[in-house]
């Protein structure tokens, strides 16, 4: 592992890479792949053996949803998703989806309550490794947009289920109703803020 303000650091994942695959006299890698054409064009540039391996976080490979979208005059993805259903089974009794609708968006758009009662996800005191991180973002990065104050995430597995836990318990059942709702004075409603933990795998 190689920090960010390590004065060897090249800067550059590639650089990076190439400079380990020296250090361990690689000269073929394997990895899961990215998820940013970018990065893609970035490793496949290597000059090293690459294998690229599906990124099994998806239920669909780039396969699957090419088969289904082949022929289409519309990729529309409220079908994608029930050709998903269908072929997983979440979501679904038989044949047919679960609560006999395939879509329920037209509950989901009420307005928010006025007393909201979630007090919002889970908040993590960060630990002595993500202060020192937020401490180099601060130093490298003020200029950039965003805040670093009241960082509340979760950096672990372990906690990621927690947030996890906690949404189902105490937000869930009520997500539905208000997931399109904004509150100026509430930044989360009923929302899980679980994505940047799947993202991340």
């Amino acid at each position: 592992y190689t920090t960010l303000d390590d004065p060897k650091n090249h800067q550059s994942l590639g650089a990076e890479i190439i400079k380990i695959a020296a250090q361990h006299k690689c000269t073929k890698i394997t990895l899961t792949e990215p998820s940013e054409w970018r990065v893609i064009d970035d490793m496949t540039a290597l000059p090293l053996d690459v294998t690229l391996l599906p990124d099994d976080r998806f239920f669909a490979s780039h396969g699957i949803f090419e088969t289904w979208a082949e022929g289409r005059k519309a990729l529309r993805m409220e079908y994608f998703y029930r050709e998903m259903r269908k072929s997983t089974g979440y979501l679904m009794e038989g044949e047919k989806p679960t609560g006999g609708q395939w879509n329920y968006d037209h509950d989901n758009r009420k307005a928010a309550p006025k007393d909201v009662t979630h007090p919002g996800p889970i908040p993590f005191t960060p630990d002595e490794i993500t202060r020192d991180v937020i401490a180099l973002v601060q130093a490298r990065f003020d200029t950039h947009f965003g805040t670093l104050q009241h960082f509340e995430y979760a950096v672990t597995r372990a906690d990621a289920l927690r947030a996890l836990d906690h949404f189902i318990a105490h937000a869930l059942p009520r997500f539905g109703d208000y997931q399109d709702a904004m509150l100026r004075e509430n930044r989360y409603l009923y929302h899980s803020v679980l994505s940047p933990y799947i993202n991340i795998g």
